[in-house]
């Protein structure tokens, strides 16, 4: 029976590594989609900045999904962080990063705002991958084409 049990044993683990090795392309795939995710949530959201849209605006995500409100998605997704003063006046990421424009360190001390820098300079219909109207409806495109103010 020890013998058995061993046997078992040696079954058991190699059924784990499978697992395992299914679970780190499981893992790595996820991840990816998520970097993606994030960097189509800072695009659209320094897009609407930009075009001095500060309310809540639906943006279109990598996989063709509309989502209601990139200022939300921007400040709990995008990884960024606001400053200390923003952080006291329980101000949102939002508003700090990309309404307001600071470049302080963040309140713990990090430079999340730095990940920002290449968005500003990109230009706007580079930003979002096709525009959606405020009723989430499909837009002509014509919103990445008004200049800056």
């Amino acid at each position: 029976t020890k013998q058995s049990k061993t046997s078992s044993a040696s079954k058991n683990s190699t059924k784990v590594e499978a697992f395992e090795n299914n679970g780190s392309g499981k893992k790595k795939k996820t991840a990816e989609i998520a970097e993606k995710m994030k960097g189509v949530i800072i695009g659209a959201a320094v897009h609407n900045a930009r075009l001095h849209k500060h309310d809540s605006v639906p943006f279109r995500a990598f996989n063709g999904e509309i989502y209601p409100n990139v200022c939300k998605a921007f400040s709990v997704y995008a990884g960024v962080k606001p400053c200390k003063k923003c952080k006291s006046h329980k101000q949102g990421t939002y508003h700090c990063r990309l309404r307001r424009k600071h470049g302080d360190v963040d309140f713990d001390g990090g430079s999340s705002s730095n990940a920002l820098a290449p968005f500003f300079d990109m230009p706007l219909n580079q930003l979002i991958i096709k525009p959606v109207k405020k009723g989430g409806k499909e837009s002509s495109g014509q919103e990445t084409k008004k200049q800056e103010t």
